[in-house]
């Protein structure tokens, strides 16, 4: 998932390997199935595995066991479901501030 959220301008980091540990159920690997157009779940399987959760020929593959990476790489997966979070800010921005600069007190 690492190369797939770069190219979308994003990145893999914890939140999105929590996300991808949540689908540990065939309810929860079809609601995500069906986000996609053309993509259908006709099998289900519990496999244990970094890669899950993904879809092959149809069969779609979940985990009960939370061990999702975004770094899990595999040549014979080629749909894995990823998810990607925006990129971190790159520092505070140079716009001008709308709060006050406080003074120093005289007393």
């Amino acid at each position: 998932c690492d190369e797939t959220c770069i190219t979308a301008g994003k990145v893999c980091d914890q939140a999105s390997e929590d996300e991808m540990r949540g689908i540990d159920s065939e309810e929860k690997v079809e609601a995500v199935a069906n986000n996609f157009a053309g993509v259908t779940c006709s099998l289900y399987e519990d496999f244990q595995s970094s890669l899950t959760p993904f879809i092959i020929n149809e069969k779609c593959y979940y985990n009960t066991v939370a061990s999702s990476t975004c770094n899990a790489l595999d040549e014979k997966c080629k749909m894995r479901f990823c998810w990607c979070s925006e990129l971190p800010s790159q520092g505070p921005s140079l716009a001008p501030s709308d709060v006050p600069s406080l003074k120093p007190s005289q007393s």
